[in-house]
């Protein structure tokens, strides 16, 4: 099972623990438009796909799953919380889950599947739109 360095150490209730193994668990898999299987995954779809293997039902999109759940300032972010990202025109139109030290795992076109990058990288430091738990 692979997780970033220092994951190990954070004390996790149990269901947090599973959403991020299973999270990992999709590592390498292709980003698909509209993907909602293993066999190819978007963003929305794939953190549909975690969360529904702990019972928590989101919505499908990226624009609906940010109204769900109470906004996280960026500085109280903590390990599961959804993070969410929009183009210049507001629309929310990504989203992944967020691990930690500035790091969250998502479908990423760009990166051809399921990854891992940092908040702080340019495009997604620019499209942050705000975090939900």
């Amino acid at each position: 099972e692979q997780t970033l360095p220092g994951f190990e150490e954070l004390n996790l209730p149990q269901n947090q623990k599973r959403l991020v193994q299973t999270a990992f668990s999709y590592l390498g898999v292709p980003y698909r438009w509209g993907g909602t299987q293993p066999t190819g995954l978007d963003c929305s779809g794939y953190v549909q796909r975690c969360f529904r293997s702990i019972g928590i039902d989101l919505p499908r999109t990226a624009h609906e799953q940010i109204m769900v759940g109470s906004p996280v300032p960026p500085a109280q972010l903590q390990p599961t919380d959804r993070v969410y990202f929009a183009g210049g025109d507001g629309y929310v139109s990504h989203t992944g889950i967020y691990l930690g030290n500035g790091y969250f795992i998502h479908s990423s076109s760009s990166n051809k599947g399921v990854a891992v990058s940092r908040l702080t990288e340019g495009m997604y430091a620019r499209m942050y739109a705000g975090a939900r738990r």
